[in-house]
């Protein structure tokens, strides 16, 4: 591997909590805006994600946001803070979950018990009734990350999701499976924090490969 291999640093920021989020529904794709204040929330944590990293003025070198209102909003301001356009990117938008967006989680809890139980254990292991299978839909994220990123991958890139779509790609950053989905969404459960990494090559390289049939997530 050569120095041209190792590249770009991504800051990931969740765009959230929303009303739905805070009572407790299920949100999936559903188009909604964030609470007040949040999106300032946002753009702070991320000033304050790359001072951590010792680059406070550093312009980032992209900026991009997955589709709907709550990303919309953290990229506005996000943008307007380190001066830079929001890119949109479609194929950042958050998991469908179908039949179950809007439901509160206790009241799934009680009408399909089995099925809400292993998906909170096991999210991979099964699809919200017309949902999007997780799997697939990590991919999916992966893949418009990569070619979002483009080819000169160098400088810092910001990246705003939706709370499935954000807890997928930073478990996809670190190496880790799906299963620890929920564990990750529910301990950062504010959002307004930057996630820092410094990616390499080999993680540049498994974005570009399409998942092998039969392959784990």
């Amino acid at each position: 591997m050569n120095q041209s291999d190792v590249t770009q640093e991504i800051v990931l920021l969740r765009a959230g909590p929303t009303a739905w989020e805070r009572e407790g529904r299920i949100c999936g794709a559903a188009d909604l805006p964030l609470d007040e204040g949040v999106a300032t929330a946002i753009a702070e944590a991320a000033g304050a994600g790359l001072a951590a990293q010792g680059r406070p003025d550093r312009k980032p070198r992209l900026l991009l946001v997955g589709p709907g209102e709550a990303c919309q909003q953290a990229g506005g301001v996000v943008g307007a803070r380190f001066e830079i356009k929001p890119k949109t990117v479609n194929g950042l938008s958050e998991v469908g979950l179908g039949l179950w967006e809007g439901v509160r989680g206790d009241e799934l809890d009680e009408r399909c018990p089995s099925a809400y139980r292993q998906w909170r254990s096991d999210p991979a292991s099964v699809d919200a009734p017309e949902g999007e299978n997780l799997g697939d839909a990590q991919d999916r994220l992966v893949s418009a990350m990569d070619t979002a990123l483009g080819r000169k991958r160098q400088g810092t890139a910001v990246i705003v999701l939706r709370s499935m779509a954000w807890g997928l790609v930073k478990l996809w950053c670190e190496g880790r499976p799906i299963s620890e989905l929920w564990d990750e969404i529910d301990t950062d459960s504010a959002g307004a924090r930057a996630q820092f990494f410094g990616s390499r090559g080999e993680r540049a390289a498994r974005a570009r490969a399409p998942r092998r049939p039969g392959a784990p997530g």
